[in-house]
């Protein structure tokens, strides 16, 4: 039987204090890690580098250059993550303001990509979600339609927004469209 080797653990209290410029490499090499995964917001970077040690100033500085070379900008991810996010999870206006907040987007930034996103687009979006959920799911008309508003509701639909997509689904799958159908005719 071969032996474990155990890990050593050091505890941050017994960590020797960084140095500026260990601090400026260990921050760009965490900065680099996370972009390459994903685009993230300034803030998120700054709360990543929060958490591995590195200070407000130097985090500062690392996300200032980065933000001058182009690879940390608000905008932009604000810009993405609402268009992936609503087109992948179909979630309402609302929660996407709520996610980008959480995420540090400043208000501004957070209501510029939203916009983007009209009336008209969120409603059929709602309607072609409620419609899917209709037909995937079988059970009593009730509980359907009530599992169907729950779903709305958790992706941050008003409850008359939810309510209307649902009766316009079930007016649009009583002409016993298909899917395609249905997202043709709402566009």
């Amino acid at each position: 039987m071969a032996m474990r080797r155990r890990s050593t653990f050091r505890s941050k209290d017994h960590e020797q204090p960084l140095s500026l410029e260990d601090q400026e490499e260990r921050g760009r090499t965490i900065i680099l890690r996370q972009l390459a995964m994903v685009d993230r917001s300034r803030a998120q970077l700054q709360r990543k580098l929060n958490e591995r040690g590195i200070s407000d100033e130097v985090a500062a500085n690392l996300l200032d250059h980065f933000e001058d070379l182009g690879l940390v900008d608000d905008h932009h991810f604000a810009e993405v993550f609402v268009r992936t996010r609503f087109a992948e999870k179909t979630l309402s206006k609302a929660q996407l303001r709520r996610e980008l907040a959480q995420a540090g987007v400043d208000g501004d930034i957070a209501e510029e990509a939203v916009a983007a996103i009209s009336d008209d687009d969120e409603f059929d979006a709602a309607v072609t979600f409620a419609a899917k959920k209709l037909m995937q799911s079988s059970g009593k008309p009730d509980t359907l339609e009530k599992r169907t508003w729950m779903a709305l509701a958790r992706r941050g639909f008003s409850s008359s927004t939810a309510s209307a997509a649902i009766r316009h689904a079930h007016e649009l799958l009583s002409h016993d469209t298909s899917e395609d159908d249905i997202s043709a005719e709402l566009l």
